[in-house]
């Protein structure tokens, strides 16, 4: 494949004519009771949760052997994915809490309160750091 000056500097984060470079992005996930997540959730970088309750629910990750599986054999010890949750539930006391399948070890905060006008703490990053074929690290970044 042959690439110019200008296309190596997009491919490579930069851009000659002061133009920040894109990245393509899947369209977000969503997600409504408590439930376990699926691949295409954990691994879609963005996902929106409206529980539709006026309670707390959970949404429990994979397993850390299911995650790994969920890359078809393209990962390795160090790599890592972020994860966006957002709560748009606007009901008092609907906060999301994401509970750890077995092999994934939670480093920081689960909850994500509901969007409200007072803190609007409704959305949190989660980066999930691969330490084995079976374990993962998830540490709450934001």
């Amino acid at each position: 494949m042959h690439m110019n000056y200008k296309s190596l500097l997009r491919f490579f984060g930069s851009s000659a004519d002061g133009v920040p470079p894109l990245r393509n992005t899947p369209a977000h996930q969503t997600a409504t009771t408590t439930d376990t997540l699926t691949a295409a959730q954990m691994l879609g970088e963005v996902l929106t949760v409206d529980q539709g309750s006026s309670s707390t629910t959970t949404q429990t990750t994979l397993t850390g052997t299911q995650l790994t599986a969920a890359f078809a054999g393209r990962v390795s010890v160090g790599d890592s994915f972020n994860l966006y949750i957002i709560n748009i539930d606007v009901t008092a006391g609907t906060n999301l809490v994401l509970a750890m399948g077995t092999g994934i070890t939670l480093i920081g905060n689960n909850d994500v309160e509901e969007e409200d006008a007072v803190d609007n703490s409704s959305s949190a990053l989660f980066r999930f750091r691969n330490t084995s074929a079976t374990t993962w690290d998830c540490y709450r970044l934001a």
